[in-house]
């Protein structure tokens, strides 16, 4: 018996397949394309940060962290790190490579934030101005929930909170990073954040992703104008 991928239909199908493969023209790989970007999302973060005047809020509860008043404050610090987080961003050399996304600098809450500057700002920034940063995220939530139905408020305001608790160690990078030592398999880690501290905030990016999510399900935030 003859198989049906020998039978002649097909042999020439495929050969006209191959035939016009041939006469098709060859795909080149160039330089990609600056007016694309691969972070188009961020455009719904930049509409947020403004609705609820992130970046304001966060540099009013922290203070001024450099004498003179020009360039990057402590607002701009956080959000546009957050920002880079929510983008996929894991360190500070993510910024530079957000930086050079020449698209998606247009759609940022916080362009031309580089990863020198990013460092050198948060070593001007003293404890408890981080622990301030902590009570701007607060004000911040308090203008999420003034854009929630009222049922939805009250339901986040006033139910129960659960507490997730990882004792997996989280491996880090840098032998001068604070709290941070070798486990038994030589990997140099650093203690998840103690529920029991409240002093420890949690990562802004994460913070900023549940107020998105909380406003965009709300209805509450319409789409940025000219993107679809």
């Amino acid at each position: 018996m003859r198989s049906a991928l020998n039978s002649p239909a097909i042999s020439l199908r495929v050969s006209g397949i191959w035939s016009a493969g041939r006469r098709r023209q060859q795909v080149r790989a160039g330089a990609p394309d600056a007016s694309l970007t691969a972070n188009a999302g961020l455009a719904v973060i930049t509409e947020l940060c403004d609705r609820l005047g992130v970046v304001e809020g966060l540099g009013a509860a922290v203070g001024p962290v450099r004498q003179r008043g020009r360039g990057f404050g402590a607002g701009e610090l956080l959000t546009g790190m957050a920002a880079a987080q929510l983008a996929g961003e894991d360190f500070l050399t993510g910024l530079d490579r957000q930086r050079a996304d020449a698209a998606g600098q247009q759609v940022t809450p916080v362009p031309g934030l580089a990863s020198t500057t990013a460092a050198g700002l948060a070593r001007r920034i003293t404890p408890a101005q981080w622990q301030a940063a902590g009570r701007g995220v607060a004000v911040i939530t308090g203008r999420m929930l003034s854009l929630l139905p009222a049922e939805r408020a009250a339901e986040l305001a006033g139910g129960p909170v659960t507490i997730d608790l990882d004792t997996t160690d989280v491996e880090a990078c840098g032998r001068k990073k604070r709290g941070v030592a070798c486990n038994h398999q030589g990997q140099r880690v650093g203690p998840p954040p103690d529920p029991a501290a409240p002093a420890r905030p949690q990562p802004a990016a994460r913070q900023l992703f549940r107020i998105m999510h909380e406003v965009v399900n709300a209805g509450a935030l319409a789409p940025a104008a000219g993107v679809a």
